[in-house]
């Protein structure tokens, strides 16, 4: 591709002012043998709106203890003695250690017969959930990767750790994300969105 441009002068210096494109037409061609997709701008963009339901879960008195005195004994003795391990504690406390957190998603899962993806940090927090569901199950994490239940099931649930997930995969197939625990990172968060919200998604 050849770029059509003119140099005009900008605070002294030459600055190339794109005119046009030449030969878009061969370079669309080459990148096709490779797989490339070409779509017109409306149908790249024209995604379904998106739909949050926040759902507040109750904190435990643990909880609220250990963020107080960053000291607690629950199935092990907790120490938040810097501000790393008090944050990490206190996402566990938010998640691995709150009964009614895995009640709420236990709510959730019965409520429909849809595909549902839900993501999670902690391979505790995988263990507990995977425990409560009666449906096919599928698994993405750090250490396995089984997609054949949300191949071939329309009422599968897909567990998704976020480090193994958030990115690079596609479950398009689904139309519902739950997030039991949130990531650290905004970025990864802002991309698990992304794994169903992709262009030609209905709902």
């Amino acid at each position: 591709m050849y770029i059509d441009y003119i140099l005009i002068p900008i605070n002294g210096f030459k600055t190339p002012k794109i005119l046009g494109y030449k030969n878009v037409e061969h370079l669309k061609q080459r990148l096709r043998e490779y797989g490339a997709v070409f779509m017109k701008t409306e149908e790249a963009i024209e995604l379904p709106e998106q739909i949050d339901n926040v759902i507040k879960i109750e904190n435990t008195k643990e909880y609220k203890q250990f963020k107080k005195d960053r000291i607690i004994t629950v199935d092990k003795l907790l120490v938040g003695d810097t501000s790393l391990t008090k944050l990490l504690y206190l996402r566990q406390l938010a998640g691995l250690y709150n009964k009614n957190k895995l009640q709420a998603i236990k709510d959730l899962i019965e409520s429909t017969e849809d595909r549902l993806i839900i993501f999670y940090n902690f391979n505790e927090e995988r263990k507990q959930i995977a425990k409560i569901i009666d449906r096919p199950l599928s698994i993405i994490s750090g250490d396995m990767k089984d997609l054949s239940n949300y191949e071939k099931h329309n009422n599968s649930v897909t567990l998704v750790q976020y480090q193994a997930g958030a990115t690079g995969v596609n479950l398009q197939k689904a139309n519902k994300v739950i997030y039991y625990s949130l990531p650290l990172s905004s970025e990864l968060f802002e991309q698990s969105k992304k794994r169903i919200h992709r262009i030609r998604t209905k709902k």
